[in-house]
C-alpha cells in the first residue's frame, strides 16, 4: 500500500515518513518503527529502480507485502 500511494502520487515519501513518526506516538515504538522500516524499504527500492531506468518490480513489492504479514515470501513454498 505504501508503494501504491507513492505510485499514484497520493502522498510523498517525506509525508509518509512524517506519518510513521506521528503514528509511533499512538502505536508504540515497535509498530511505529516497523512502519518506518517498511516506508524506508519501499522508498529505497523505488529509488534503485529509478536509477536503473527500470519500472517498479511488482514481484518484489508483492513478496515484501506477503513477508511483512506472514513472515514468508511467495518463493518459500
Amino acid at each position: 500500500q505504501v508503494n501504491a500511494a507513492l505510485h499514484n502520487e497520493e502522498i510523498t515519501a517525506e509525508e509518509l515518513k512524517e506519518v510513521a513518526v506521528f503514528l509511533t506516538h499512538y502505536l508504540g515504538f515497535p509498530l511505529g518503527s516497523k512502519l518506518d522500516g517498511a516506508v524506508s524499504k519501499v522508498v529505497r527500492n523505488r529509488k534503485k529502480a529509478a536509477e536503473k531506468g527500470s519500472g517498479e518490480d511488482r514481484k518484489a513489492n508483492v513478496n515484501a507485502a506477503v513477508k511483512m504479514h506472514s513472515g514468508k515470501t511467495l518463493d518459500d513454498e
